[in-house]
């Protein structure tokens, strides 16, 4: 997991967008988004999928989450709000945006505006929004994660990651 400092607020409407690719899509996770913590235990992400559904460790946040231990393999749109986990896998009928291809760059952005509303992006398309989506008080700090459900390691390669919010 790569984070950045707690010092986000959705109060100041942030925005983090980062450009991301892993070398295979089989047996793992990743997510890309904001979160409350800094740190999670080992083998822990923020935000997860299971079957349909969604697992937070995040307290508060928004994601856009892969994870081939949900039901189908598309992405996720995410949210915690005070440990109220939520999320919507993303419409098959839009393929093949919302099917992740291995050793692809993404350009994932997740925004979060001051009532606490989150807009997720794939590539520059806005495919998600969830009202009240987390905690206006709360700070968040960026994050890009991965864990490797089984088989050989995983390869993640981060081109960048960009955060501003207003002063």
């Amino acid at each position: 997991i790569i984070t950045g400092s707690l010092n986000w607020y959705p109060a100041k409407n942030p925005i983090m967008e980062a450009r991301v690719k892993i070398d295979r899509i089989t047996l793992a996770s990743f997510g890309v988004g904001w979160t409350d913590a800094t740190t999670e235990g080992n083998d822990v992400q923020p935000f997860s999928v299971a079957a349909g559904t969604v697992t937070d460790t995040a307290d508060n946040g928004a994601a856009i989450v892969f994870d081939t231990d949900a039901t189908t393999d598309y992405f996720w749109v995410v949210n915690s709000l005070a440990t109220v986990a939520g999320g919507n896998i993303l419409s098959s009928t839009s393929l093949p945006l919302y099917v992740p291809a291995a050793d692809t760059y993404y350009n994932f952005r997740v925004a979060i505006d001051a009532l606490g509303n989150a807009y997720y992006y794939i590539n520059g398309i806005q495919v998600g929004y969830k009202a009240l989506a987390t905690t206006t008080t709360t700070a968040l700090c960026p994050y890009v994660s991965v864990i490797n459900r089984a088989g050989a390691a995983l390869v993640v390669t981060v081109d960048y990651i960009k955060c501003w919010q207003d002063r």
